[in-house]
């Protein structure tokens, strides 16, 4: 008897201290993505072996009040196949679950999980006005970064796999070979050092030029000159023009990226296609493989919540 209170003793103190260990190192963890780094000598092209990128996802949503289908997919996208710890949607709007039937369905499947977050709209970047919307949204990214840090996506980049793997550098970012960055996908660490020179280049803002600051510019004056700024990610996150691929085909490349964007406006403009939650299916393309899969999951999450439900509800 007295072996086995002993053993049920010695059970129970390995279980307390394992416990322990292991909040302990999680909020370590935790600490070490929310503080300040000094990224002075730290080369992107190795990685770090302690996550440095929060696993936060973060949108931009300006003045358009609709969540639309192919944001609604992409949403779904980032949170069956990343699985973060909190998706941010920052907006000027007001999206409330009850006048959008999206917003009802990403609020009941993430909870607390899903923020959606007031943002005013950048109107002018170091006293210039900004020309466009689309701008806004490039500035704005670059402010949520350097505040939060994490994972910003474009409204139309699908993410096929767990980015993981990224968040152990400074910043990844999309930089295709002989082309400009494609600032749809970028992971960064809020101190990350690229996002402060990026900033500064907006002291020197071309309204006219519709990528120039987004991409060119940064390409050209910071990169080519310190590529250790950034981990250079040439295709997997499928940043180049992947339209064909993507609308007139059923491509089976893209399970080889870990993010797709989608172009979404091209579909129409090449095809004709209005990538609808009623017609989706319409195009015989990759685009309605890609979102098949996702409601498929959204449809398993829903069986699964009303079989647990019926389990627990007295008859």
């Amino acid at each position: 008897m007295l072996r086995r209170t002993q053993f049920l003793m010695f059970l129970v103190a390995l279980t307390t201290g394992l416990t322990f260990y292991i909040w302990h190192i999680q909020n370590n963890l935790i600490a070490a993505l929310s503080d300040s780094v000094d990224f002075a000598e730290f080369d992107n092209s190795n990685a770090s072996v302690k996550l440095l990128v929060p696993n936060l996802i973060h949108y931009v949503h300006f003045d358009s009040r609709a969540i639309d289908f192919v944001t609604f997919v992409c949403i779904l996208s980032a949170w069956f196949n990343h699985k973060p710890a909190a998706i941010y949607i920052h907006t000027n709007v007001e999206l409330k679950p009850r006048e959008s039937r999206y917003v009802w369905i990403l609020n009941s499947l993430m909870g607390s999980n899903l923020k959606v977050r007031p943002f005013q709209r950048p109107t002018h970047v170091f006293g210039q006005k900004l020309s466009s919307v689309q701008h806004a949204s490039d500035v704005a990214r670059i402010k949520i970064l350097m505040k939060f840090g994490g994972i910003y996506l474009d409204e139309d980049v699908y993410v096929v796999k767990n980015l993981n793997r990224f968040r152990h550098f400074e910043c990844a970012i999309g930089w295709p070979k002989d082309q400009n960055i494609g600032s749809q996908v970028i992971l960064a660490h809020k101190d990350a050092r690229f996002l402060k020179y990026w900033m500064q280049l907006y002291r020197e803002y071309r309204p006219s030029m519709w990528y120039y600051n987004a991409g060119e510019a940064p390409t050209k004056d910071i990169l080519q000159k310190k590529p250790e700024l950034v981990h250079r990610v040439t295709t997997e996150f499928g940043v180049e023009n992947l339209a064909d691929e993507l609308y007139s085909q059923n491509w089976t490349g893209w399970n080889n990226r870990y993010t797709l964007h989608l172009l979404s406006n091209h579909a129409y403009l090449r095809n004709n296609i209005s990538l609808e939650e009623n017609n989706f299916k319409d195009c015989n393309c990759t685009f309605s493989t890609l979102a098949q899969q996702v409601i498929g999951n959204l449809e398993k999450e829903q069986r699964s919540f009303l079989a647990q439900k019926n389990k627990t509800t007295p008859h």
